[in-house]
């Protein structure tokens, strides 16, 4: 937003501008001579040795795989930054804990990890994996970000004895490219499907075998666009004699402008207004230009939509949800005596700019 004005001998004009278990085998021997037994006997051990060793690296569970759910709030995530580098975290869910969780018990250390549904991890990364989504892939923390849970069979080895698969755990969603960017006069929506994201295998039963399955609510992904309808906007205040200011924090000139927009539906508009030139000892208050032929002791303080809280620079506000088309987001503005001193004729030139976010 950037703001100009022009106080005379007797008036003070403003104009603003707003930019913006194992397996058991049986063999039957039929000796036809005594002299083979020995061979067999030798053969049946090597069998014996080879059942035995499989077994040892096992599991055999008390119940069916134990499953969590994770779920964004509304089931929508919005995209304020399209521009997110490679690496940024857009979610993390609230950890969950498993629903009828399993109970292993394994004879040895064991082979374990994720088998997405969408493939293995196409990096380095072997915790990092894709979704449908070209730009985004998934982390299964256990429980936090201090641990998390591998591609199979690459997990740290499930341990002998019995183990109850009982911890909670979360998911975090990484930006791994490049976000579409959405289209002007329109919310581009990108979609993660519900069902099965992935599940924990462990060898069991000689085979690998999924104890937990994780599970996703529909995840809509949005890329709201709100455009400027006027750009830079501005406001001319109206003409008050420089004799209408009698002391600091006398105000004049009040006048309703309004933050033009062209938006699409879909997520929660915030408005921040800021400034490099803000009066420190009021709220809403931007300095005038300092120098000849610009007025003195005055500025410009602009309100919120009641027309009497001040704006705090810095700070968001609320506009509520977006809707398809022009939005007019109300302001005010005003003059505002900054000093005890009188007000001298001259030009008011301030500048503040805004920035719109999404939720």
């Amino acid at each position: 937003m950037t703001f100009s004005a022009t106080i005379g001998a007797s008036a003070l004009h403003h104009v603003s501008r707003l930019a913006g278990g194992p397996r058991f085998a049986t063999a039957t021997v039929r000796t036809e001579r005594a002299a083979r037994g020995p061979w067999l006997l030798a053969l049946l051990a090597l069998v014996a040795l080879a059942l035995s060793g499989r077994a040892h690296a096992d599991c055999s569970y008390t119940n069916n795989p134990g499953t969590v759910t994770f779920t964004p709030p509304g089931g929508k995530i919005v995209l304020s930054n399209t521009g997110a580098g490679i690496g940024t975290v857009l979610w993390t869910s609230a950890q969950a804990t498993p629903a009828n969780y399993p109970v292993l018990d394994c004879s040895g250390a064991t082979n374990n990890g994720i088998v997405s549904n969408y493939g293995p991890p196409t990096g380095g990364d072997q915790a990092l994996f894709p979704t449908n989504l070209p730009w985004l892939s998934f982390r299964i923390l256990h429980p936090d970000s201090s641990n998390l849970l591998s591609a199979y069979p690459n997990n740290a080895s499930v341990p002998t004895g019995r183990i109850r698969f009982s911890v909670a755990s979360a998911l975090q969603l990484v930006v791994t490219g490049t976000i579409p960017q959405g289209q002007q006069g329109s919310t581009q929506q990108m979609v993660i499907p519900a069902g099965q994201l992935a599940q924990w295998n462990v060898d069991m039963f000689g085979s690998s075998n999924p104890v937990e399955i994780f599970n996703i609510t529909n995840i809509t992904f949005v890329i709201p666009t709100c455009t400027a309808a006027v750009d830079p906007t501005v406001v001319t205040l109206p003409p008050v004699p420089a004799t209408a200011f009698a002391r600091k924090g006398t105000t004049a000139g009040q006048l309703p402008f309004q933050v033009q927009l062209n938006c699409v539906a879909g997520a929660n508009l915030r408005i921040t207004l800021s400034t490099t030139s803000a009066y420190s000892n009021t709220l809403g208050v931007i300095n005038n230009t300092a120098g000849a032929g610009y007025a003195t002791n005055a500025g410009v303080q602009i309100l919120q939509s009641d027309g009497a809280t001040p704006v705090k620079f810095g700070t968001a506000i609320s506009e509520g949800a977006t809707q398809t088309g022009t939005m007019n987001l109300p302001f005010f503005a005003r003059y505002y005596q900054t000093s005890n001193r009188g007000v001298t004729a001259g030009q008011v030139s301030a500048t503040a700019t805004y920035t719109l976010t999404y939720q």
